[in-house]
């Protein structure tokens, strides 16, 4: 209950720098106005809280604030929730490798944020539950190499519903670089993680949703990602890990799809009615030889994650096979629907 520095309604025309400090307690400033940046590098805050409510547990509170520059917290580290319900940033929020951590709490909140340019954490440590549900962002959100752990059970591990994203919206890994005394360069690659699973019940990003060598959900989460609703002009589903839990992509729309076996073998149900995609990223050629057993594999991938018989999820391969020239391959799969409609209707 004991803040470290109150300032709300402060007015300040030039920046705010809290770098490298050290606070016990909240740094509360609840609807200020900042004319430049916000600058909290290299700090760390801890307000642990309290067991029972009220918690008293927010280690950065902005709320209703204004800042018309960066919001800065690299290298933050924190010990309790960063709450940023209802923020104006004129510039980008950079919080690289931060360590926050509000164990099976929301630990970052950004409720119907507002943010200019990006918004960038990339390879964060955060155990906790994040909410962006309702954000602006007039640039890129990049969680590349993140991990999510300690969530809620009755959360997701981050919750961007209703979400607009300007640009891309990049919750996978992320590539370092290291050199050895011998000029060796090494690449390490760090997968994106989300324990409790992702939340992106419609999102609206303008290019690119990626998801490239992601890990989603656990033994406890029941949905790995729900992206029911979402668009984008890309969709890059190539996950590193079999999805521990259902897959929702219910009413998803984009113009390029780019996938993999490793999503379709989602350890639950993987919900694919009313999905809209225009193309593959990887078109089958049907020239090639191997096209067939191509399309034959990937109506395996469908039947085995629909886990029962939909027309839907056929029609719309050999509509995207169709569209690119491909009827031959567009009648296989209208063949295969008849085979597997058959046997559903035998069962």
């Amino acid at each position: 209950p004991w803040p470290a520095v109150v300032g709300d309604r402060l007015r300040v025309q030039g920046n705010v720098v809290f770098d490298w400090m050290s606070a016990e307690g909240t740094i509360r400033l609840v609807n200020v106005a900042v004319g430049g940046s916000f600058r909290m590098n290299d700090a760390s805050i801890d307000a642990p809280g309290r067991h029972e409510e009220p918690h008293y547990d927010r280690a950065l509170h902005l709320d209703g604030s204004e800042i018309s520059g960066d919001l800065q917290v690299a290298r933050l580290q924190a010990q309790g929730q960063l709450r940023l319900a209802d923020v104006r940033i004129g510039g980008n929020l950079r919080a690289r490798e931060v360590g926050l951590h509000h164990r099976q709490r929301d630990v970052f909140s950004a409720r119907r944020a507002m943010v200019s340019g990006n918004v960038e954490m990339n390879n964060a440590e955060i155990m906790g539950t994040v909410q962006f549900q309702g954000a602006q962002v007039g640039g890129s959100v990049d969680f590349s190499g993140a991990s999510l752990t300690d969530y809620n059970p009755a959360a997701y591990s981050m919750g961007m519903r209703a979400a607009t994203v300007g640009r891309d919206l990049v919750l996978a890994g992320s590539v370092s670089e290291e050199v050895d005394v011998d000029g060796t360069v090494e690449r390490t690659r760090k997968p994106f993680v989300a324990r409790g699973g992702l939340n992106l019940d419609g999102v609206q990003v303008a290019r690119t949703l990626n998801l490239d060598g992601a890990s989603l959900g656990d033994l406890k989460a029941n949905v790995a990602l729900d992206a029911s609703d979402a668009m984008a002009d890309e969709f890059r589903l190539t996950v590193g890990e079999q999805p521990q839990g259902r897959v929702i992509l219910r009413r998803a729309q984009c113009g390029s799809l780019a996938d993999n076996e490793t999503l379709w073998a989602a350890s639950g149900e993987v919900d694919v009615e009313d999905f809209r995609y225009d193309a593959l990223d990887t078109p089958i050629d049907p020239t090639e030889d191997d096209a067939r057993e191509e399309v034959r594999k990937r109506v395996n991938w469908l039947r085995k994650a629909m886990r029962g018989y939909r027309p839907g999820p056929y029609d719309q391969l050999a509509e995207v096979l169709r569209s690119s020239g491909n009827e031959e391959h567009a009648a296989t799969v209208l063949m295969l629907k008849q085979r597997d409609r058959y046997e559903a209707m035998a069962d």
